[in-house]
C-alpha cells in the first residue's frame, strides 16, 4: 500500500469515527451527526464504485 492509500483510508474512515468518538463523549448533537452522514456517504460512495467496477470486471 502506497502513502497516498493509507492517507485516502484515514481521511476515508478514521477520521469520522474519531470525531464520532469524540462527539459521543462530549456529546456535542452536531458533530455526531455530521460523523455519522460522512460515513453513511462514504458507504454509499464505496458501494457505488464497487458496483460500477464490478460491471467492467465481468469474466
Amino acid at each position: 500500500m502506497g502513502f497516498y492509500s493509507i492517507l485516502w483510508i484515514i481521511i476515508k474512515y478514521l477520521l469520522p469515527i474519531g470525531i464520532l468518538a469524540y462527539s459521543i463523549i462530549k456529546f456535542n448533537p452536531f458533530l455526531i451527526m455530521i460523523s455519522v452522514l460522512w460515513l453513511l456517504v462514504t458507504l454509499v460512495v464505496s458501494l457505488i464504485n464497487f458496483s460500477i467496477k464490478s460491471n467492467f470486471v465481468r469474466s
